[in-house]
């Protein structure tokens, strides 16, 4: 293996992209906490991705790296009582035997009784206009975003391995509908729009100098032009509105 090859592989090894999508043991409903610079980004039930204010987020941001963690709640409120930040690639640490482990500090959660250790996984953002840091953090137990963040990170996988360098996926904040045992609901999507590469790694803001883009994908506007207006579109099936033929 030469030198270059060696930089490559050590580069493309870095991150939560690279290592994969993984679930934990048990996946209990986590989400919240504070840890990241930037705004905390959420994913309202009438679909729209807002900041802290309520403000809608509508810009294109770089999706930096996915963190994995979890969490010990109180049952009171507030901040969690601990953290454990995984490293890229790590296996989930067994959250069923930690709850196990703590049968007193259970409590009762949108009515249900949970035990106070929840996974989550956060997404790390940057607006690359304003240089805005942006973070988004989803409980493992949420089918939607979970079936989000693992279709991102197989994305941003295959890419990588297919070029051989460490691209990052600029996204559009979206939703698509995701069928459910009462019906369907919108769930979050995030829509590549561009592979760029960049100086300063993962731990900071991208420096603007060192970005280059790799590609740019066509508007969803420019895809539908070269549907043919005199025949009708063939509806898409759910696997394929899902993006995903793995039941999750």
């Amino acid at each position: 293996m030469n030198e270059v090859t060696k930089t490559t592989t050590s580069a493309l090894a870095l991150d939560g992209f690279s290592a994969g999508y993984s679930d934990p043991f048990s996946a209990d409903e986590g989400g919240g906490g504070s840890g990241f610079d930037g705004l905390k980004l959420k994913f309202t039930n009438d679909a729209r991705w807002v900041n802290p204010d309520e403000e809608e987020i509508r810009a294109l941001l770089v999706a930096l790296n996915v963190v994995n963690r979890v969490q010990k709640w109180s049952g009171s409120g507030g901040a969690p009582l601990e953290t454990i930040t995984l490293k890229p690639g790590e296996r989930w640490p067994d959250i069923g035997a930690l709850n196990n482990a703590c049968p007193d500090e259970w409590y009762t959660k949108f009515g249900k009784f949970v035990g106070p250790w929840a996974g989550e996984r956060v997404v790390l953002f940057a607006d690359l206009d304003t240089m805005a840091g942006y973070w988004w953090p989803s409980p493992t137990g949420n089918m939607g975003a979970s079936r989000c963040i693992r279709n991102l990170i197989g994305q941003t996988k295959r890419k990588r391995s297919l070029l051989g360098q460490l691209v990052f996926p600029i996204v559009e904040l979206s939703h698509t509908f995701m069928q459910t045992s009462y019906g369907g609901r919108e769930r979050p999507h995030l829509i590549v729009r561009k592979w760029i590469t960049f100086g300063g790694g993962q731990s900071a803001l991208p420096d603007r100098s060192t970005i280059q883009v790799v590609e740019e994908l066509p508007t969803p506007a420019a895809v539908e032009t070269t549907i043919p207006t005199t025949q009708e579109a063939e509806r898409p099936s759910l696997k394929d509105e899902l993006d995903d033929d793995i039941g999750f």
